[in-house]
């Protein structure tokens, strides 16, 4: 499995790609400068959400990007990386 180490900056395409994930959102030139868990997760960073009862911590965080599972509903104005299995 791929992980983004916490002080790694890759491009969202980039990690899309490397974990078979597709983009949805609005991220054209969208760098990101590493990973943490949501309740901690900053602008720039991307962070794992696998399960709806998060939705509304995803709606309220500053991440970047958020990978979270294919069956995940759709998230106005923030950027998912929809992927089979998100562990």
């Amino acid at each position: 499995d791929f992980q983004v180490p916490h002080s790694a900056a890759c491009s969202i395409e980039f990690l899309a790609a490397k974990i078979q994930g597709s983009i949805e959102g609005s991220c054209a030139g969208l760098v990101l400068t590493g990973a943490a868990p949501l309740q901690d997760a900053q602008q720039g960073e991307v962070s794992l959400v696998d399960n709806e009862k998060y939705l509304a911590k995803l709606q309220a965080s500053p991440a970047a990007a958020f990978i979270v599972p294919r069956s995940f509903p759709a998230v106005e104005s923030k950027v998912l990386i929809r992927v089979d299995n998100p562990h």
